[in-house]
């Protein structure tokens, strides 16, 4: 009966903790200015030791020693910037270029897995339609060719008696897209096209870590949460932006708005889905905060501004 009564009042005390937490702010921090460059929609790296950032139209990848504070230009290919990822070891980073005629018009399209230690690229897929791409399980990358899913080993193929064995198992991988102005859900191979607010354009759709959310946002409609066959489970209203924090409890939004050319506000809020309350993490009036990305262990989050400022925010959950 003690042991019943001594687990009771613990699992009371840890639900308590779990659905009463709260994200609060500790520390911002600036780490580049507009001496160096303009730079937009950064990331950081799986072991949080470098930031990885572009310019305002995606063009080139760069990478700032969070330690030394020496940046390095990654790749001056255009497109570079564009929802880059990177392996799971965090050795190489992983992008898309666009290659264009002397029209202006896009010809081609290639995605690379460039080593940050050797610097040797390795070409993954060439075509002419290609998403960007996502690391899933494994050590294996996912994207569309012409619609069309395509998985392959960030590792390299393994030759077994001069037989190239399959390194991706596609029954294990959730991958999510846009296709057409909607949502593009890839399940054990099968593809199914979601929208779940009806007719429109959806956009920043992606899969919660557990693998059993979707979080995406309808143009003129908000942001929401549903299950993977589009029912809704929560709506965050405007939320642009929005990221899925590393253990799936938060997601990370800007609120953006503009006066059709510039700017004139934004700040980045935190909406727990365990109580549905929202936590504004910035309110400045001279900065306009945009863009946030989660670090691996969740504990900061990094942005940029509106004029091209990288910051790093630290948090503090209880």
């Amino acid at each position: 009966m003690k042991k019943t009564f001594s687990f009771l009042l613990f699992f009371c005390a840890l639900s308590s903790l779990v659905y009463s937490q709260k994200i609060s702010v500790t520390k911002i921090q600036q780490v580049t200015d507009n001496t160096q460059s303009e730079f937009y929609y950064p990331k950081l790296s799986p072991d949080n030791q470098k930031l990885f950032f572009t310019s305002s139209n995606y063009a080139g990848l760069w990478a700032l020693d969070l330690q030394s504070k020496k940046i390095s230009q990654v790749s001056k290919d255009l497109g570079a910037g564009y929802e880059f990822t990177f392996t799971d070891d965090g050795q190489s980073v992983i992008y898309r270029i666009n290659k264009f005629n002397e029209n202006g018009l896009r010809v081609s399209q290639s995605i690379i897995q460039k080593n940050l230690s050797t610097l040797q690229e390795k070409v993954i897929a060439t075509g002419t339609d290609l998403s960007a791409p996502k690391m899933l399980a494994g050590q294996n990358m996912a994207f569309t060719s012409s619609d069309a899913l395509q998985l392959k080993s960030s590792i390299g193929e393994v030759k077994t008696n001069g037989v190239v064995a399959k390194t991706s198992n596609i029954s294990d991988q959730l991958f999510t897209c846009i296709e057409h102005q909607k949502i593009a859900l890839y399940i054990n191979g099968e593809k199914k096209i979601l929208a779940p607010l009806g007719e429109g354009n959806y956009i920043w759709p992606s899969v919660s870590p557990d693998g059993t959310k979707l979080l995406f946002t309808r143009a003129g409609k908000g942001t929401y949460v549903s299950d993977l066959q589009g029912n809704i489970q929560a709506n965050l209203g405007y939320a642009n932006a929005p990221q899925w924090s590393p253990d799936g409890k938060w997601i990370l939004f800007m609120k953006d708005y503009d006066n059709g050319t510039d700017v004139t506000s934004s700040d980045i809020f935190a909406y727990n889905l365990l109580n549905s309350q929202t936590t504004q993490l910035t309110d400045t009036k001279d900065i306009h905060e945009m863009y946030p990305q989660w670090s691996s262990d969740g504990q900061k989050v990094i942005f940029n501004s509106a004029d091209g400022k990288i910051f790093l925010m630290e948090l503090k959950a209880e």
